[in-house]
């Protein structure tokens, strides 16, 4: 039966409405989540209805009448809210108390104290205009208890009474008392809703109760779903001629939403078993891409601020440009998604068909590595998309481009053959352009991803990186000059599936013949194996010996390989923009090439030989540089990093080994540490712990070994050896000077070793680890100096 909340009470039925204890409280004054944007939507629309013309109906509240009280189940905050706008226009009015007595019929049974202050407000009147805000000249009152600034329905009461004020504090007396008039209209009131009562149901209110899970707030994708639906209708009713009797969008809408697209989505629901959040994640994704596909100008935050505008904008009237065009791309996307996931009905099924397409990491025949544990695209959109961790997004731009690769694919009719290797391309363009994926170019990002699905072109892909944008030419170039070998285009995309390469081999030369390149490709597997841990700190021993492969990063900072993390490697291995690359590349083929050579030992064995060949060359030939002892000595290659900082600003003997990348972090000078680890040297009792700290500069002044035993300092490397620091004690400096005068040092504590001038750079002629490992030795062997003298 339609009602008003007056004629509630003119029914003779009903004396009094009580919430009662099960309801939860009042909640849309609530202030967090899309509370306020949704309560600024009902009370907008209740508004209209009161200044306007047209009258607004607010669906069904559920209930019982006992004993003339009528107790809602379902309806309470509409109710509530309704009670608070008759109050309010009561007040505005000055309306005599005969007139508005029903008020005090509407009462609170969940608190005491809410009860309380409803039946407290009713007999107030405000002096309008007020100076600031009703909710202030309420809590003023002699009769506000402090306890409720505590209680979370009057404080959501007050709340709302705000954003009633503020929609009429500007009507001049005429407005409101329409609005009242209007509002308890015995014939035509403005605001209605249909009431009824459990027994018409035939359903028992603990039966109503389960059935409907009081307590649990409206979603926002049921709010939002509801404006939508208002959204298309306004639209298609404007356009109607366009249908001809078809048809429109708006019944499209609602034909499919709780259809096809839900079940679309029905296998990927969370464990509430409610696929509303799914829809909302998979909805904001694909108007994303209607966004930049049709160039609307939408600010980036729209989405978060109100989704209801945000999405008229797009898909409404507000849209200048063509509404029903963004429509039909939204509902041919959510069809193509049914047509392919719809029929799989459960999520692990859904997974396998990304499955197939993608394989998290490593080579599969037709399929392509994304390098990640959840290849479903599909299902971690729906999870994830629009989520932010700080600044980071879960679902990550680069995703995004991925699963639109897959859409483009599942759209376009007729579908092309060769979409695997299209979709390989797209990988490859992602994964190598991290600093070109942005939102601000992610609108042409589209348009390119879209023309390599549609038609394997990259003549005019531009925004992407072009280093790879080359790279594929070549590739391509390179397969089409060696048609006799079909055997090279798996070769190529195995290793364009390898963790360290994902898609980009601008380390190996595609101007090698198709034998080299093979071989090649072969070895470098077996150097990094994807089905186990590589010897990252063997492979770089070996890598050094033939060639300085770092890459400099800046002025004095020389980034090498990690005993540890496959990121960096990841990074010297495809990082072409850097000027120092060739030498990467060149040292890797020239590492490989021999490798070639001594097949038969396992790789460990093969490459410990290639870094004993290198030693050798350099001991007989009496020249040690850097490398020779980054090679030699396994210690100095342990910084966690891989990176090396010198205040020189070259590679030499003045370094420090990073443990992480930032300046204000702990570091050691690796010559020292080969020096204690030669020595025997026991760290806490003979020396004291090797670190060294960023804020302290990295100047070869500030690093020492220093004597557990006298807690000083006793020895820094320098380029042109050691200097030896005495001790402040005057009776331990003559020991002192006879063990450095003993090994050779001179006066002022330097112990210098031989070194010559090879091709501009300077090598020592004695290993320098091999000397100071001597002469720590002899004081670490008496009790004391002097005992050591």
């Amino acid at each position: 039966m339609s009602t008003s909340f007056r004629n509630v009470f003119r029914r003779g039925d009903v004396s009094r409405i009580e919430i009662p204890i099960v309801q939860r409280d009042y909640a849309q004054g609530r202030k967090d989540g899309g509370v306020p944007r949704i309560r600024k939507a009902f009370l907008e629309v209740l508004h209209g209805a009161l200044t306007g013309s047209e009258a607004v109906g607010l669906d069904f509240v559920y209930g019982e009448v006992e004993d003339g009280r009528m107790i809602p189940l379902d309806g309470q905050q509409r109710l509530t809210t309704l009670f608070l706008l008759h109050w309010y226009l009561a007040a505005r009015c000055c309306v005599s108390g005969d007139e508005c007595d029903f008020l005090g019929k509407f009462t609170y049974k969940t608190r005491y104290s809410a009860r309380d202050f409803c039946a407290h407000l009713i007999t107030q009147r405000p002096s309008f205009p007020l100076a600031g805000k009703l909710s202030t000249w309420l809590g003023d009152q002699h009769w506000y208890a402090g306890a409720w600034r505590h209680d979370p329905t009057i404080q959501s009461m007050r709340v709302v009474l705000d954003d009633i004020h503020d929609l009429f504090c500007n009507a001049d007396g005429a407005v409101c008392h329409a609005a009242w008039q209007r509002l308890v209209s015995d014939d035509e009131p403005a605001i209605t809703f249909e009431s009824l009562s459990l027994a018409d149901m035939g359903l028992t209110d603990e039966l109503y109760i389960k059935m409907n899970s009081r307590g649990k707030p409206l979603t926002d994708f049921e709010h939002f779903k509801a404006d939508f639906e208002q959204t298309l209708r306004e639209v298609s009713e404007a356009h109607h001629d366009r249908f001809d009797g078809k048809e429109s969008p708006y019944q499209e809408f609602i034909r499919k939403v709780d259809q096809d697209w839900s079940d679309l989505l029905w296998p990927l629901r969370g464990s509430d078993d409610i696929i509303d959040d799914e829809f909302l994640r998979l909805f904001r994704f694909l108007t994303d891409i209607v966004i930049h596909r049709y160039g609307l100008p939408v600010e980036p935050d729209a989405f978060d601020r109100d989704i209801d505008l945000w999405a008229k904008g797009i898909y409404g009237k507000a849209n200048g440009q063509d509404p029903l065009a963004t429509q039909r791309y939204l509902f041919d996307a959510l069809d193509s998604l049914f047509a392919v996931f719809g029929p799989l009905k459960r999520a692990d099924t859904i997974a396998d068909w990304f499955r197939g397409i993608f394989t998290e990491k490593g080579y599969r025949p037709g399929a392509v590595a994304i390098f990640d544990k959840q290849v479903d695209l599909l299902g971690a959109c729906c999870e994830k998309y629009g989520i932010m961790a700080g600044k980071n997004r879960l679902f990550s731009l680069s995703r995004t481009l991925l699963l639109f690769a897959v859409l483009e694919y599942l759209m376009a009719d007729p579908k092309p053959e060769d979409f695997a290797q299209r979709l390989r391309t797209v990988r490859n363009l992602v994964f190598a352009s991290n600093d070109e994926i942005r939102p601000g170019s992610f609108s042409a990002l589209l348009v390119e991803t879209s023309q390599i699905v549609s038609k394997g072109d990259l003549s005019e892909v531009q925004t992407y990186n072009k280093r790879q944008i080359d790279e594929e030419g070549r590739k391509a170039d390179f397969l089409a000059r060696h048609p006799d070998h079909p055997a090279l285009r798996e070769i190529l995309h195995r290793l364009e599936d390898h963790d360290l390469l994902r898609g980009c081999i601008a380390v190996f030369d595609l101007g090698a013949d198709a034998a080299t390149f093979a071989r090649r490709a072969a070895l470098f597997h077996e150097v990094f194996p994807e089905d186990g841990k590589p010897s990252f700190r063997e492979i770089g021993a070996a890598l050094l010996a033939c060639g300085n492969y770092s890459r400099q990063v800046s002025e004095g900072r020389y980034q090498f390989g990690s005993p540890e993390l496959p990121s960096v490697w990841r990074e010297l291995l495809t990082n072409s923009a850097s000027t120092d690359f060739a030498r990467t590349r060149g040292a890797l083929l020239t590492m490989l090439d021999a490798l070639a050579c001594t097949a038969g030992a396992s790789i460990s064995v093969r490459l410990q030989a290639i870094a004993d060949a290198y030693l050798a060359v350099q001991e007989k030939a009496g020249v040690f540089d850097w490398r020779y002892y980054l090679v030699k000595y396994p210690v100095m290659r342990a910084g966690y990093s891989g990176l090396y900082i010198s205040s020189s600003g070259v590679m030499g003997f003045d370094l420090c080994m990073m443990e992480r990348w930032q300046l204000n972090s702990y570091y050691r000078d690796p010559y020292l540490l080969a020096v204690i680890e030669q020595s025997g040297a026991r760290f806490g009792q003979d020396v004291a712990p090797l670190k060294h700290y960023g804020w302290d500069g990295y100047q070869q002044q500030g690093r020492w070994i220093e004597l557990a035993r006298t807690g000083e300092n006793l020895m820094s490397c320098r380029n042109e050896g050691f200097l030896l620091q005495g001790p402040s004690q005057a009776g331990e400096l003559a020991a002192f000077m006879a063990i450095i005068q003993k090994h050779g040092a001179d006066a002022d504590g330097l112990l210098k070793v031989p070194q010559v001038l090879v091709d501009g750079v300077i090598h020592d002629q004695e290993d320098r680890i091999l000397l100071g490992a001597r002469l720590l030795q002899a004081f670490v062997a008496g009790p004391s100096l002097l005992s050591a003298g």
